[in-house]
């Protein structure tokens, strides 16, 4: 039997916001895509000054 390997990685910011999928859905829910950039640098700061915890 072959091993698979998966990688889970995030797609890039940019893939994202070129859907146009999501971009129905965020004008739908009322949020432009300058808004959700600054969500997820918003997300992305907080995450980065989180300690990290090894348990």
């Amino acid at each position: 039997m072959q091993e698979v390997k998966v990688e889970t990685t995030e797609p890039d910011i940019e893939d994202l916001l070129a859907d146009p999928v999501l971009l129905l859905l965020l004008d739908r829910d009322g949020v432009s895509v300058d808004e959700l950039r600054t969500i997820v640098a918003q997300y992305r700061e907080k995450q980065e000054q989180q300690p990290v915890s090894i348990n």
